[in-house]
């Protein structure tokens, strides 16, 4: 796991990318003050081990699902970024999966981080 910051559309929001299994997944208009919480919270979802969706920023950011003692994160995505081809559909894009216990231990942490910055 990998989380990446960079400014956002304003001083109190931060565009946030998180990278599971080689698979980024990216969120704009994070709010900075709230984002340590939004991560504990996150964290908490992995040791809780049900299939869940955390929100980071306005709403549900990604869906986390698992597999033994890993997870791995999905969404839909529109098949291509043009409009007139909406029918086109969406496909779901996974991650590959990866262990609980070290993404808890770094969500954590990174939290920590942003809380004493």
């Amino acid at each position: 796991m990998l989380i990446e910051l960079d400014d956002g559309w304003s001083e109190e929001a931060v565009n946030v990318v998180v990278t599971v299994g080689k698979t980024p997944f990216r969120m704009p208009g994070c709010f900075r003050d709230r984002l340590p919480d939004e991560l504990r919270e996150f964290a908490d979802g992995l040791i809780q081990g049900l299939r869940f969706a955390p929100e980071l920023g306005y709403e549900p950011a990604f869906n986390v699902d698992f597999v033994g003692d890993a997870y791995f994160l999905w969404l839909y995505r529109l098949r291509f970024r043009h409009r007139w081809l909406w029918w086109a559909g969406s496909s779901k894009v996974r991650s590959e999966p990866e262990p609980v216990a070290n993404s808890v231990l770094y969500l954590r942490a990174f939290a920590d981080q942003l809380d004493g910055s």
